[in-house]
């Protein structure tokens, strides 16, 4: 598998382990139409049942710790107006950060699986950019103190549950 794939695969898939890991469903959308992954909160109470859709990006880097506050995201034009307005289901960017060597993705002992190294959020839903008629590609920035986890998955479906839906 060529390198970009293995990565944009290894990106998705260490946001299923953090899904996972939260007690959470993913799901993957097929066709893929700018949304990479669903994770879906499933509750015997109809109102507590929430969903996000997530675009997932993973971006090579040499020095994780030294991101600069921000990581930056490519996103085809169609892909981000996906991102964009406000939406039945909410979605966010995703960017998850791995090392350039491939082989240095995760590594695996008997106590333990460690996958290398982190994913970060954002919220387009407020349009921060402005996408030009003829645009095809736009740069999105990704805060670092919008670190991807267990509990932040959680808290981004409670806001699903109590904004209510758009129905």
């Amino acid at each position: 598998m060529d390198q970009n794939n293995h990565q944009g695969w290894f990106g998705e898939a260490f946001v299923a382990v953090l899904a996972a890991a939260a007690g959470l469903q993913h799901a993957k959308p097929y066709p893929d139409l700018g949304i990479d992954l669903q994770v879906i909160r499933s509750h015997p109470d109809p109102a507590l049942e929430a969903r996000v859709e997530l675009q997932v990006k993973a971006q090579r880097v040499d020095d994780p710790g030294n991101l600069g506050g921000a990581v930056t995201v490519r996103l085809e034009a169609h892909q981000y107006r996906r991102l964009t307005g406000r939406r039945q289901v909410p979605a966010y960017l995703v960017a998850v950060v791995v090392p350039r060597d491939r082989q240095n993705f995760a590594q695996a002992s008997e106590q333990a699986l460690r996958l290398n190294h982190s994913a970060y959020w954002v919220s387009l839903e407020h349009d921060p950019y402005t996408l030009g008629p003829e645009q095809k590609t736009l740069t999105v920035t990704v805060p670092t103190k919008n670190l991807l986890t267990t509990a932040v998955l959680h808290d981004l479906l409670d806001q699903v549950t109590s904004e209510g839906s758009l129905l």
